[in-house]
């Protein structure tokens, strides 16, 4: 069966996926975009990491039937995530010393002294970020990566779609 009998057959459950693919595309996109001011017009100056707090979650595992509790309470302690809370202070020009919390989850690249690359925006100082590529590109390329994604395929589904109801007249 090929994709344009499957379309024929079931057109109106592959519209509702397309649409709701362009719409979280476009969702994702204006997210994306409203994340870009930081890098691309913020200034950056040198900070100093002053805490560092580890934050340790639990993973949302179900009980299988006929699991034993000792062995669910094992399984569920094994899969926890790891990330940490950086304290970073660093003084703003021509304002006052702040502080800001920035998570640092691809794991700790930073100890307690170390000085650090601070991205912020002029308007809103406390709105900073430590600036590494994990913390400001990375989270960036992503979203626009998922956003064209999800875009490309409500479109392709869609288009085709709309191909297969033109061709079965």
């Amino acid at each position: 069966m090929t994709l344009n009998e499957k379309l024929s057959q079931s057109r109106g459950c592959f519209r509702f996926i397309g649409w709701a693919l362009l719409l979280a595309g476009i969702g994702f996109l204006c997210a994306a975009v409203s994340q870009t001011r930081l890098p691309i017009s913020g200034k950056i100056t040198k900070g100093v990491v002053t805490k560092i707090d580890e934050r340790i979650s639990i993973g949302s595992v179900s009980q299988q039937k006929g699991e034993s509790d000792a062995w669910y309470f094992e399984r569920r302690s094994r899969s926890k995530g790891v990330s940490y809370d950086l304290t970073v202070h660093y003084t703003p020009e021509g304002a006052a010393p702040a502080d800001f919390k920035s998570v640092a989850t691809f794991g700790l690249a930073h100890k307690v002294g170390d000085q650090v690359d601070v991205i912020y925006l002029p308007s809103n100082p406390l709105g900073a970020e430590i600036y590494t590529a994990r913390q400001v590109w990375l989270p960036l390329c992503v979203g626009f990566t998922v956003s064209f994604l999800c875009i490309g395929g409500g479109f392709y589904l869609l288009r085709a779609i709309r191909r297969a109801a033109i061709q079965a007249r």
